[in-house]
């Protein structure tokens, strides 16, 4: 009987009719195939599955996940490369889902739709490439992150014409009780702050960053920061040197440059009253990068900005 099951090839096949019928298997991964089910679908054990650079219809979707009742975790790497992405997923089990989406110029024109209303979980490591990115229903859900793809998949980068548009997505999850973002995330969010686009109400009680805090990431965290505010924690995870990467074009970094070093000095009066939940704030891997023969000065300049950011929380802060 099989438990565990992971099916890939380095060329697209079809999947065997036979797999839709083992009812023992807890764990199914599926990679480059061409999947057309059969009118039975038993997979009556199952409770992970990961599909990787599949193209499903809407229809063939919920036919395969209407017939895991006891799923629990759902993972998708590269699906429906050049068309929309539906998932509608209502299995009462069903706690995490991962979204995971490369930079491909496919995409654009296309929308990935969500439904899931018992997941607990979401995860989505993309590029921000399709045209909308829309949550219809996510109303159990309590922690969402926004990840470097790269980490999980192995993507490579790939520049695209993002805009502040992108990440409205967020919009969507504000309710949610802890947020993570990534540096190219929080760098698409500066777009919206330097333009002074109206913040959405972010609930959240725990938020962490994934960032390098470099001059281009402060209006970012700026506009996480500045929502009428719950935040509690916020934890910072510091990337490594070979983590930094830029998605916002010269033309528009000229047009709306500022000073960093009076950044946060400039924001006094705007968040004079909006940290007073703050309790902690943990930062991490501040030594990663760290050489016994390194040059100390140029080390400490690499964190100015943090430290005028963790100043700057100090003062506001009234909890």
């Amino acid at each position: 009987m099989w438990r565990i099951l992971i099916l890939s090839a380095s060329s697209l096949y079809e999947l065997p009719h036979s797999i839709c019928k083992c009812r023992s298997s807890t764990n199914l991964s599926l990679r480059y195939c061409d999947i057309k089910f059969p009118a039975m679908v038993h997979l009556t054990s199952l409770k992970t599955l990961l599909l990787e650079w599949v193209a499903l219809s809407p229809d063939t979707f919920r036919h395969l996940i209407s017939n895991c009742p006891l799923l629990e975790e759902l993972s998708l790497l590269g699906c429906n490369q050049s068309s929309d992405l539906d998932i509608y997923v209502e299995n009462e089990h069903l706690k995490s889902l991962k979204i995971y989406e490369c930079g491909r110029e496919d995409l654009n024109g296309t929308e990935m739709r969500v439904y899931a209303p018992n997941v607990i979980s979401l995860e989505l490591g993309y590029f921000l490439t399709r045209s909308s990115y829309c949550i219809k229903n996510l109303s159990s859900i309590k922690y969402a992150g926004f990840v470097d793809p790269t980490d999980v998949s192995g993507y490579d980068y790939c520049e695209q014409d993002e805009s502040a548009d992108s990440v409205k997505i967020l919009g969507d999850l504000c309710h949610v009780q802890e947020l993570k973002i990534y540096s190219a995330f929080i760098q698409l969010l500066s777009m919206r702050e330097v333009q002074m686009l109206a913040p959405w109400p972010i609930n959240a009680k725990c938020l962490a960053l994934e960032a390098k805090i470099t001059k281009w990431e402060l209006p970012g965290i700026a506009y996480l920061l500045k929502n009428p505010s719950k935040l509690e924690t916020l934890n910072i995870e510091l990337l490594p040197d070979r983590k930094e990467l830029s998605v916002l074009d010269d033309d528009f970094k000229c047009k709306y440059d500022f000073d960093k070093r009076d950044y946060w000095r400039s924001k006094e009066l705007e968040f004079s009253s909006l940290l007073q939940n703050l309790k902690t704030v943990k930062i991490y891997e501040l030594l990663s990068n760290y050489h016994p023969y390194s040059d100390v000065d140029n080390d400490l300049k690499k964190l100015e900005n943090l430290i005028e950011l963790v100043r700057f929380m100090l003062r506001n802060s009234k909890a």
